[in-house]
């Protein structure tokens, strides 16, 4: 848990100083171990890129927060820890790999029933290059060919309460 602290405060030291820079042309200084953070989580500080870098840092605090190590998630869904690094690997399963030693499982991927289901099939067809920021956007904001009960709802949501996974693996295939 020392080692999930420490990386999270590296993150949100350098979250910070990257929010508060004053322009394009400044460039925040920081420590080696917020720019190790900022190289292990994949994150550059593209102009272009989806997300401002202090959004993108943000929404990387908020996931690695909500991600449980793999042995946690072995005991709650009953899948052996070999096959969820198997799974981490294949990008069937996304997470975060804490101070080159061990994988952490992003939550969102986790529901009370176990894994989220068909999530393997939309996570297949999306390139490996994605960043997770993307894709956690993806799975987190309702799409119009999503409708449950009369409302627009997000993968995230139609996989969790049985949609169709074709649906969302067919939407995947555009990111």
């Amino acid at each position: 848990m020392q080692d999930l602290d420490i990386f999270l405060a590296h993150l949100r030291s350098a979250r910070q100083k990257l929010a508060v820079r004053s322009s394009v042309l400044d460039t925040p200084k920081l420590t080696p171990a917020e720019r190790e953070v900022l190289t292990t989580l994949g994150i550059e500080d593209d102009p272009n890129s989806q997300f401002p870098i202090s959004e993108a840092l943000a929404i990387q605090e908020m996931l690695v927060e909500t991600s449980l190590p793999v042995e946690d998630v072995a005991g709650l869904t009953g899948i052996r820890p070999a096959e969820l690094h198997e799974r981490l690997e294949d990008g069937r399963l996304l997470g975060v790999w804490m101070n080159g030693d061990c994988w952490r499982i992003l939550g969102f991927q986790i529901t009370e029933a176990g894994l989220l289901p068909g999530l393997d099939m939309a996570l297949h067809v999306i390139a490996k290059d994605t960043s997770p920021i993307a894709i956690w956007a993806f799975f987190s904001t309702p799409q119009p060919r999503l409708i449950r009960r009369g409302r627009m709802v997000a993968p995230v949501e139609w996989l969790a309460f049985g949609g169709d996974p074709e649906v969302v693996t067919d939407l995947a295939r555009s990111l």
